[in-house]
């Protein structure tokens, strides 16, 4: 519903919970000083006294909106994190357990726990139905400059 509000050339007031302050840029949202019904209040009142938003063209602010998010980006962004966690090295077993142990005596043995039976399951799971007998999607190297290309290229259908 923010991207809705903006899109319609509406200022935005929210608060900074999960990832809505990435949503939007600075000048397009304003945020309460923490997740209360009088601090909302409060930032909708500051926003409505200091005029936001009633002098921007509501066109202008769909157009921002659209190009910020248009779907072609989304796939650029999504494949990207991808990437990243494909280029990853693994992690050995005893490097995850010492990772776990870094978050703290009781945390830690409580992640070093749920790590183990983790790979135990998967143990499990690979006697039960081995590695061989898994269906596995081709492997398909693809150039940088071949993933841009394809459906959704033209900014037709991207509002």
């Amino acid at each position: 519903s923010i991207l809705e509000a903006a899109c319609c050339g509406l200022y935005v007031v929210s608060t900074r919970v999960g990832g809505i302050p990435e949503v939007l840029p600075p000048d397009m949202i304003g945020f309460a000083e923490e997740v209360s019904a009088g601090a909302v209040a409060a930032a909708l009142e500051r926003a409505i006294v200091a005029g936001k938003g009633q002098h921007e063209d509501p066109f202008d602010l769909h157009e921002r909106v659209r190009d910020m998010y248009s779907w072609q980006q989304v796939a650029e962004e999504v494949t990207s994190v991808y990437d990243q966690v494909v280029a990853r090295p693994r992690q050995t077993f005893t490097a995850r357990l010492d990772k776990c142990w870094a978050v703290g005596p009781i945390a830690g043995i409580m992640g070093m726990f749920l790590v183990t039976v983790d790979l135990m399951v998967l143990w499990l799971l690979r006697l039960i139905r081995p590695d061989e007998e898994v269906d596995r999607a081709p492997e398909i190297a693809l150039p940088l400059s071949k993933r841009s290309g394809g459906v959704g290229d033209s900014k037709q259908g991207t509002s």
